[in-house]
């Protein structure tokens, strides 16, 4: 999904993120809270899918966003 971010040169920006959840995984509609987890990355390192999905499969919702335009397939997490 893309979210909008702080505009820059007076132009809006977007921004990239992977998020997902047990329920997503499962394709289960639970109704169930579950823990959040933001992974933040450095500069060098974009939203990683496989890091999401290895945290949804273990009981969190997560998220990861791609700051620095180094995703290359923006695609939303789906299953596999």
């Amino acid at each position: 999904m893309t979210c909008e971010s702080v505009p820059r040169e007076g132009k809006p920006t977007r921004f990239f993120t992977n998020y997902s959840n047990p329920d997503l995984q499962t394709e289960k509609k639970t109704g169930r809270k579950f823990p959040g987890i933001v992974l933040a990355h450095g500069g060098e390192e974009a939203a990683f899918r496989n890091r999401v999905k290895k945290w949804a499969a273990d009981g969190y919702a997560a998220i990861a966003m791609d700051l620095g335009g180094k995703v290359t397939d923006c695609q939303p997490l789906t299953m596999d």
